[in-house]
């Protein structure tokens, strides 16, 4: 690997969390800390990619919907990748369910859908989002539903660790802190410009809090199958999956891994309610396509295949 990209692989090291996710630094910090232009941060970013270092690159983009109208692209780290040449102190553990539930489709291709037809329904089927999300949403790109998406499972990976044993009990879970996360990331009414009340804006965070809770209450029912492990709060972060995987499949990254847990694991639902574990020592045993089909590596761009 060459001296600058081992140079951009240390900047984005020095800002992984323990799960290796790096967030909050923009493109304009990435290239003053390694001197890179922007097509050159493009290119080592995406050879990064294809080494297998980064698992997932979630780009960043502009938009009236968050707040400060920008946000930050968001990395993956493969903390388990050889290169790092130890061992490593975290585990992956993937959740593939049978097609059951319509669960290959997720909650942001859910609000594309809905926004898509607003307008264009006669009654004969309510959409899933209420009137003030799709008001909120009216005339984003399809990458603004991505990033949502994307927002909602971090509030997930939140809401598992701090309240993972009492997602799977009958009782009163306090959402003051999700709520208020949800609200600061968008952006907020202004009585000089058409948009959203406060009112509005209310119902639309309070729908993504119920999404999160769906969401999480989801993972921890599948991943509750795995009887013989158990999870620590703050042990855990999702990793997205593949785009086309929607729910179908869902990867965990664990830190500090389960006692007895290998290095990766792969859950695969026989029938319902009931998973067959495969499981490898190292991720390197798994084939690629399967990597990348559970999120554990992104498709690298073609001129970067042999390069």
């Amino acid at each position: 690997m060459s001296a600058c990209n081992r140079l951009l692989l240390g900047v984005l090291l020095a800002h992984a969390d323990r799960f290796g996710m790096v967030q909050g630094i923009g493109n304009v910090d990435l290239r003053r800390a390694t001197g890179l232009n922007t097509d050159s941060l493009r290119y080592r970013l995406q050879r990064l990619v294809a080494l297998g270092l980064v698992r997932r690159w979630v780009p960043g983009l502009s938009s009236s919907v968050f707040s400060g109208g920008k946000i930050s692209s968001t990395y993956y780290l493969n903390l388990n990748h050889a290169i790092f040449a130890v061992k490593s102190s975290t585990a992956v553990m993937v959740h593939v369910t049978r097609d059951w539930d319509g669960k290959r489709i997720d909650h942001g291709e859910i609000l594309r859908r809905d926004m898509q037809a607003h307008g264009s329904r006669h009654g004969e089927n309510q959409p899933e989002t209420p009137g003030a999300v799709i008001r909120f949403l009216a005339g984003q790109k399809i990458e603004v539903f991505e990033l949502l998406q994307h927002m909602l499972l971090r509030h997930a990976s939140d809401l598992l660790s701090r309240h993972w044993f009492d997602l799977g009990r009958e009782c009163q879970i306090d959402a003051g802190w999700l709520l208020a996360n949800i609200a600061a990331a968008l952006r907020k009414p202004s009585a000089l410009e058409d948009g959203p009340t406060n009112t509005e804006l209310g119902a639309v965070v309070e729908h993504f809090c119920r999404l999160v809770f769906d969401l999480a209450r989801e993972f921890k029912v599948r991943f509750d199958q795995v009887t013989w492990l158990g999870f620590e709060p703050g042990c855990l972060s999702i990793l997205p999956a593949s785009a086309n995987a929607g729910y179908q499949v869902i990867t965990l990254v664990l830190q500090p891994p389960p006692l007895g847990a290998p290095e990766c694991m792969v859950l695969r639902e026989a029938r319902h309610s009931v998973v067959e574990p495969q499981t490898w020592e190292t991720e390197a045993e798994m084939s690629l396509q399967d990597r990348q089909f559970c999120g554990l590596a992104s498709s690298p761009a073609r001129r970067l295949v042999k390069g």
